[in-house]
Order: structure tokens, then sequence, then C-alpha cells
């Protein structure tokens, strides 16, 4: 009986043929010999095909091999005389296992190994092992011998040397060999040949224990999980439930070919211990449904927990989720002069200008003193243009005077004034006339280029938040806040899980908030009280799913952290046979996007649900570090691609032919007298700069030709 009710339809039967005789009679009555059914018999079952039952056509048998030894017509013969019966193959095996231990025997004698038997007792407690058992155990897997089926071997850990199984399958009253299993080669099987009771080629083994049946499912009416429907009520029309649950069951059932009856609970409640009358633990709610067999299936947003898994079998969760805190949201229209400023704080607008002061003046600096930049171009187009044969002192401070006039917009590109514009107009997306030259001032504008980029997008992101989302803010930022907050109350759902987490545990805040807890009895409740926070101000603590569902509904109310993480989940009696088929239903529903489809479908509401924090802090410098950090850098590798720039200027001026530079050292030093000359005239050393500017131009005209790039 227990075998029909499980739905298997594969019997295993490894018995005598008396014996065998008996079940197959009692289970014709049972209609389990019907097509569709597999029996497979082992041992003596298997070597008789006369006397078995008719309706046994495609019963499949294991026999040994058909292998005859030396004993085999000795022994059956023998036999035969003495009861007027043969043999059957299982008493052969029987005959062979006494020859075995008699080879070892004889081989211990023939090794002059004299056996002392004792007298053991297995019974008693502890008993102590005969001494000489190992010695005979070795013995008899080394012993060999003829036998009445295979000769007798053993394999190094005490198998047989030799086995195999003959696969029979009876066709009508004869056995047909359809395979076979060894040892050496495994299994080879013909299944072309092969066919089950009744003639069929299939068994009708669904697996399934709850295909076909009409399960009673216990829930609460608690939106958006279970709801009675509209038109249900206004127009007698259509079914009574809807909402995630309903549509959840009836996936499952569709998938899982079975029907189901909702059966709303009386109390309303999830699950919660209580003692009863007698003094025995009781539960309330759906658990308690499921506890005192009033329901196969409790389907609900019921939270795992500890207790609740003693008295049931939780599936799979359907839902992953936490706890969070709904409350109301008020409107924060306080403005402030500088409110355009606030997405970035002070340290942030400070670094800022000081990058803008550091890369102008690093800008400046190279412009000055790279050899390849705009400043030391149009003085190399000069100094080419000087002779010193032709001039005198005065001439070539005039033409220098002059020239410098004509040149002035050129020379002045990346003066520090410029340079600073240039940052600037960089930073604000402006563009500029001129751009450097060099590679040294080049990657450092261009790795401010970047930082701009980046600190004006981050600008503008946080800009828009704090002009829009920040308009509406909860009365508390955190659980914390709430918990030492002496003028809003708060509660959760009596007689459940969160209720019991509050109670029970040792975390702060939570264990100082149990003392303060003002509870409801519904979630609906729960939700009408943060509505109607007018005089009183309340905050409802429970499901993230329950109340994120409440804040899509209603666009005042908002939801403030998130915490206790657990999960929701379908739960069946203990050992329930309908838990791995409901689990694992569950998981393919969720791999195939269902579950998200029902989520959208329940959850999603006519306001848009924002993040859990409304409120946006502006930016730290922590956040932005990095930016200015790698401009740091960039400063220092700039700085040295000038220095390379000075070394390759000098090799050149080197190799020139009408410079009177010879080392290395002296291209270095007269490079670094002309720029610093320069560098001085233009920066306001006018006092007794005449003589030196003359000299220096004189020095240029020696070297009219000194080219740099």
């Amino acid at each position: 009986t227990f075998t029909i009710q499980l739905g298997a339809r594969i019997v295993i039967l490894n018995c005598l043929l008396p014996q065998a005789l008996v079940i197959f009679e009692r289970a014709r009555r049972m209609n389990m010999m019907d097509g569709g059914w597999c029996w497979i018999a082992v041992d003596a079952i298997a070597s008789q095909a006369s006397i078995l039952p008719s309706n046994l056509n495609g019963l499949i048998g294991l026999s040994y091999h058909s292998s005859y030894g030396q004993l085999y017509r000795n022994v059956t013969a023998r036999y035969l005389q003495r009861y007027n019966e043969t043999i059957e193959s299982l008493y052969l095996q029987y005959f062979d296992s006494v020859l075995a231990v008699s080879y070892g025997i004889q081989a211990m004698l023939r090794e002059n190994k004299k056996l002392k038997p004792v007298k053991l007792s297995c019974d008693q407690f502890n008993p102590v092992p005969w001494q000489q058992g190992h010695q005979m155990f070795q013995s008899i897997k080394q012993a060999s011998g003829p036998s009445t089926t295979l000769s007798i071997n053993f394999t190094a850990d005490g198998g047989p040397g030799n086995i195999g199984y003959d696969i029979v399958n009876l066709h009508g009253q004869t056995w047909a060999k359809v395979g076979s299993w060894t040892n050496h080669r495994g299994l080879e099987l013909d299944r072309n040949r092969i066919y089950f009771l009744d003639g069929v080629n299939y068994i009708l083994d669904s697996g399934s224990f709850i295909s076909g049946k009409n399960v009673t499912v216990t829930t609460l009416l608690d939106a958006p999980f279970t709801m009675i429907d509209e038109d249900y009520i206004i127009n007698g029309t259509g079914r009574k439930y809807k909402g995630y649950i309903i549509d959840l069951m009836d996936e499952m059932s569709k998938n899982l070919n079975f029907s189901y009856t909702v059966r709303v609970v009386n109390d309303g409640q999830y699950g919660a211990q209580y003692r009863g009358k007698d003094g025995s633990i009781k539960w309330t709610g759906v658990v308690g449904e499921i506890v005192d067999g009033m329901a196969d299936i409790a389907a609900a947003a019921l939270s795992i927990t500890p207790e609740r898994q003693q008295v049931l079998d939780f599936t799979m969760p359907f839902m992953n989720q936490g706890l969070t805190v709904l409350t109301v949201t008020k409107r924060n229209d306080a403005t402030t002069l500088f409110q355009a400023f606030l997405p970035l704080k002070i340290e942030v607008w400070i670094a800022v200008l000081i990058s803008l002061v550091v890369v102008a003046t690093v800008t400046t600096f190279l412009s000055w003193f790279s050899p390849f930049d705009y400043y030391s171009r149009a003085m190399d187009k000069f100094r080419l243009s000087i002779n010193d044969d032709e001039v005198d002192n005065k001439s070539s401070l005039n033409a220098f005077q002059v020239w410098k006039k004509d040149r002035e917009e050129e020379l002045e590109a990346f003066s520090f004034g410029n340079s600073l514009w240039y940052t600037l107009s960089s930073f604000l997306a402006q563009g500029a006339d001129r751009t450097p030259r060099s590679i040294s001032a080049r990657l450092i504008t261009a790795i401010w280029w970047v930082a701009s980029v980046i600190l004006a997008a981050t600008y503008t992101a946080n800009l828009t938040a704090f002009l829009t989302v920040n308009s509406l803010h909860p009365t508390f930022n955190s659980l914390s806040d709430l918990a030492n907050s002496r003028r809003m109350s708060y509660g959760v759902l009596a007689n459940s899980s969160i209720e019991s987490f509050f109670l029970h545990t040792t975390i702060s805040p939570y264990q100082e908030m149990k003392y303060n807890l003002k509870n409801v009895g519904s979630n609906s409740e729960g939700f009408k009280r943060v509505l109607n926070s007018t005089m009183e101000q309340y905050a409802y603590i429970g499901d993230a799913a329950l109340l994120n569902y409440a804040k899509s509904q209603h666009c005042n109310l908002t939801t403030v952290g998130n915490f206790k993480e657990d999960s929701l989940a379908l739960a069946v009696p203990k050992e329930s046979l309908y838990w791995k088929e409901i689990s694992i239903q569950i998981l393919r529903l969720r791999e195939e996007g269902f579950l998200d489809k029902l989520g959208t479908k329940w959850f999603e509401g006519k306001c848009k649900v924002t993040s859990e924090d409304s409120s946006h802090d502006p930016v730290s410098f922590q956040s932005l570090a990095g930016v200015f950090y790698i401009l740091l850098a960039t400063v220092g590798f700039s700085l040295a691609i000038l220095l390379i720039e000075w070394i390759v200027a000098a090799i050149q001026d080197m190799r020139r032919r009408d410079l009177k530079v010879f080392t290395f050292k002296d291209a270095i030093k007269e490079r670094l007298r002309y720029v610093l000359s320069d560098a001085l005239s233009d920066t306001g050393c006018k006092a007794g700069e005449e003589d030196a500017n003359a000299r220096e131009l004189r020095i240029i005209g020696a070297n009219k030709s000194s080219t740099m790039i």
C-alpha cells in the first residue's frame, strides 16, 4: 500500500521462489502487475520460468552466469537423488562458499599451521576476537580450487575474482537474455529487446507525490500577497482571491498538475507560539493550521525562523528581503543663498581652487622652460635673426625690445595670468585659443581636462539631486535616530516573527527599542497609523516587501534603512512528501524569471519608488581625493619629462656645427643662462638689466644659428 501511495512503479524483489509466488499473487490483487509497472527479480526467481504466473510477461531477472564448474554434475545429481528436486542456483553459491572455507583450512594444514578453536561469544559486551581469525581469513583469500560454478579465487581485498550476472527478460514463458554485467566488462544491454509488464516499453512512474492531488492552502489577507478580488465582491464573478501568492500557486499547480483550495486563516496571523490550557505549546495563524493538520501548504509572506522550522518545513524561499521602517515624508522648503554650492563640501571647493592655481603655475613654468613650447620657439626665431657682426649692443637691445613687442601675443601665450585663465576655461568647458605644444605641458593639460570632466559631472549630478529629491525627506535618517527620538513612536506587527526578534535580541539598538514598541494587529492597521500621523508621529517596522508596496501606493510614504535580512517561503508539514517538488518548482520559477515578473506586477504602484534614503549628503573630499592625487602625480611626471626635453635639446646643441658648445655640461649651462635671463627680464627685473640684455643678445648673436627645434 505504501508503494502505491508514493507513486513508485519499480519493484525489486529478492527472495526464494515460494515466497516470490505469494508476493506476485498479492501484488496482482493490488493492481501492481499491470502494464507500466517494472518488476526486477534476482537470484532464484530468475532461474525458473515454467512455474511463474502468466501475468509476469515482461519480468526482468538477474541471475549468475550459467557457467558450470567441475563439481556441478556430481553435486546436482546427488541433490536430485536425495531430495528428488533440482537444486536452486542460490544453494550452489552456498555450497561454493563452504568449499572456499575448506580450501583455506586445507592450505593452513599443509603449511603446518595448527588451528586452535576457542569458544567465542559474540553476544557479550566487547567480545575478544579469535586470534587466528585474521590468519584464516588471509588463507581463504589465497585459496583456489574447483567448484560447482566458476572456479574459486578472490581478489586482494577479498572480493570474488570472477563475478557476472545475466540480465534476462521473461518473454511469455521463456527467459530471454538481453544483457549481462561482469566486473571486467561492465554493463552490456540490448535495450531494443527489453519490455516491462504487459509488454509495454515504458514505466508509469511520474516521480511526483503531488500530481493529481487536491491540496488545502492556508493563507491570510495581506496585500499584495493575498487580496479579495473587487470583481468578485461587486459582480460575484471571477475568483474570490488574487495577489502574488495566488499567481504563484496557479503557476505551480499548472506545472505540477495539482489543484488547490484556498483557506483564509481565521485569526489573521502568520504564526506565534502560545501555551495551551494543558500546558503544551501551540501555534496561531497559518503555522498553527499546518501544525494541526488543517492544511497541506502555508502560502503567505511567511518569514523563516528557527522556532517555526522546528514544527514545519520551509520550501526554498520565493523572496529574499529584510526589515525596514515606514514613515511619512515632509517637504523641505528652506533654501539658502548659496544652495547651488552645497553639492560639494567646502574642502572640495578649496581643493579645486588650489588645483587651478597649481596647474596654471606648472603650465606657465613648463611653457617658459621647455625647449619645445611657444616661448622657446619664439625666442629661437629671434636669435636666428640677430647677427653679432652687424649690430652693436644698443641696437641689439632695441631690436630685442621691438621684436618682443611685435611678438607679445605669442610670447605671452602662457604667462601666469593667461595660464590661469586657460585653466579656468578648461574647467568650465569653454575652450582656449592656444594649447601647449611640449609633451610635458600637454600631459598636465590632458590630466586636468580629465579631472575637470569628473568634477563637473559629479557636481551636476549632485546639484540635480539637491534641487529635486532633497525637497522631500523622511522625518529621521536611520534606525538609531528613530530609537533616540522622543517625538516619534513606533511599532511592529503583534504576534509576528518581527516582534519575537525585538523581544529576544540582545543587539543594540533593537534591545532598547522593545520597551517602546506600540504594536498593531495587522499590516494594514500599521499603514493607516503611519498615514494618519498628525498629532502622533508614528513609524511602522515590518517586512521590506510589504512596506515597499505601501510606499508605491501612497506617495507621501517612504522607507528608511534595511536591516535583519531574511527570506519568505512557503511551508509544509514536517517530512511532507510535497516539499522537494515545491522547492524545485520555486527554484525553476526563479531561474525562468517568473518570480521577478510577479514582483513587477504586484509591487509597482502609482508612485515612483525612490531610494530608501531620500536625502543626499554633499560630496566629500575623500570621494574625489583620487582625482587630486592624480593631478599631483602628473605634476611630477611633467617635470620629469621637462628634464628629458632639456637633455634632448642639449644633445642637439652639441651636434650643431654653428654653435660653440662642445660638451653636454656647456650646452645645459648656456641654455639655462638665456632662459633665466629672459625670464627675469619679463618678470619686472628692470634695474641693471639693460647691460645684461645687451650681453645676452651679443652672446645670442654669436650663436646666431642656435636652433632649438
